[in-house]
C-alpha cells in the first residue's frame, strides 16, 4: 500500500519540482494538527478513557511516548494503524480521512507557497 510519504514523493515527482535536499526539509517539517487534535479528542471522550499507555499499547507502541508525541502534533499517525486506530477510539473512517487530509493540504500549500498572507 501507499504510505502518505510516498505519496508525498509521487507528488513532487509530478511537478518535476523534485530536489531530494527540498523533499527530507518537507517531510522534516510536515505538520499534524488536524490529526493530533481528533486523536487527543477521541480518546478523552471515548468512554473507556484510555491513558496514552494503554492507547499506544492497544495500537502495538510499547509506551504512551508515542501518543504524547502523536497527541502533540510531533509525529504522524502511519498509515499502518489506521484502521485499528479508528476501530480502537471508535473513529470513523471518513472523519480520520478528513483530518489526515486537512493536514496533507495545509503542508502542500504551505511548501508549494499557496495561499500566502
Amino acid at each position: 500500500p501507499l504510505t502518505f510519504h510516498d505519496a508525498i514523493f509521487i507528488f513532487f515527482l509530478y511537478l518535476k519540482k523534485i530536489n531530494f535536499n527540498a523533499l527530507e526539509d518537507f517531510i522534516e517539517n510536515l505538520k499534524f494538527q488536524h490529526i493530533a487534535k481528533l486523536i487527543k479528542e477521541k480518546r478523552a471522550e471515548h468512554p473507556k478513557k484510555y491513558s496514552q499507555g494503554k492507547l499506544s499499547a492497544l495500537l502495538g507502541y510499547k509506551n504512551g511516548q508515542f501518543i504524547s508525541n502523536l497527541e502533540r502534533a510531533k509525529c504522524g499517525l502511519p498509515a499502518k494503524i489506521y484502521l485499528l486506530t479508528c476501530e480502537t477510539l471508535s473513529i470513523h473512517p471518513f472523519e480520520l480521512k478528513r483530518a489526515l487530509m486537512q493536514d496533507f493540504e495545509e503542508d502542500l500549500n504551505e511548501q508549494l507557497h499557496l495561499f500566502k498572507e
